[in-house]
């Protein structure tokens, strides 16, 4: 994993901190952080809840600017990563 997607999952994080067990069992179960497997399983069910329940509307707004920025980045890897699951 490159600086930039640690510094992605750290961000996500911020956002959902309730996701953090998640997190730190996805890397226990697995030995390693697997990006792939942590948005998919953790920061996107969470996302998606937010969405349905339209709660938290500020949070949402921020983290979609996030997600822009992001798209944005120069990282290959990155881009990758995300642009797989949030096209």
């Amino acid at each position: 994993m490159n600086k930039k997607s640690e510094e992605f999952l750290r961000i996500m994080l911020d956002f959902l901190p309730s996701a953090d067990d998640a997190y730190r069992k996805s890397i226990a179960n697995y030995g390693e952080v697997l990006e792939t497997i942590i948005i998919e399983d953790i920061f996107m069910p969470e996302i998606i809840k937010l969405l349905s329940e339209e709660r938290n509307i500020n949070l949402l707004e921020s983290i979609f600017k996030y997600f822009e920025e992001v798209s944005n980045d120069e990282d290959a890897h990155l881009k990758n990563i995300f642009l797989r699951y949030w096209k």
